[in-house]
């Protein structure tokens, strides 16, 4: 289920801005006047996107953005005065938001909306196989050390040594990183 947040100053505008939302496939849209609320909702709840109006009641809305997407992978749109446009998109570019410069209609945020959920789906996908990179990273790094240790150790070639944690994972249906685990316990000072 796609949850989104609208936070507007105007209730109004929170009002017609969720109806394009829902219209979009989101089948929960919350809305919000202050950034408190928005924090709020947060703590409690993951969203997929989050359509900002600013000013809001409380603050104008770019240190919220900035705390949101720091700790989440919401896609964002503001919709923003058009002289003010390309400022807030400088400001908030190492966050990710989408900045539509008003007067819009209901035809460009959806296309917007359509093209940051694209955006937040290639963007989660590159954050997982980075994840994945890096933890085998570092098992070869692990691996490396426990072959270090059984180089020094017990006097083995690096190809004896690698060979060596081959066949005990082989043999105990363990995975290399758990055999070098071991290793390390073992020799390790």
């Amino acid at each position: 289920m796609l949850k989104a947040i609208v936070a507007a100053k105007n209730q109004n505008s929170c009002d017609a801005i969720a109806d394009i939302v829902t219209d979009c496939g989101f089948l929960a849209v919350k809305t919000a006047n202050t950034g408190l609320q928005v924090r709020e909702q947060f703590t409690y709840t993951d969203y997929e996107l989050m359509v900002l109006y600013p000013p809001l009641e409380d603050e104008f809305g770019l240190e919220l953005v900035a705390d949101i997407a720091k700790n989440s992978n919401v896609a964002v749109i503001i919709i923003s005065k058009n002289e003010i446009a390309e400022e807030i998109q400088q400001k908030l570019a190492f966050c990710g938001a989408f900045v539509l410069p008003r007067p819009i209609n209901k035809a460009m945020l959806t296309h917007a909306i359509r093209y940051v959920m694209i955006v937040r789906e290639q963007a989660i996908k590159l954050k997982a196989a980075n994840a994945d990179l890096l933890q085998k990273i570092n098992d070869l790094k692990l691996i490396d050390r426990a072959k270090c240790v059984l180089i020094e150790v017990l006097k083995l070639s690096e190809s004896q040594a690698h060979r060596y944690i081959q066949k005990q994972a082989m043999d105990q249906r363990l995975p290399q990183t758990e055999i070098a685990k071991n290793i390390l316990k073992t020799y390790e000072l």
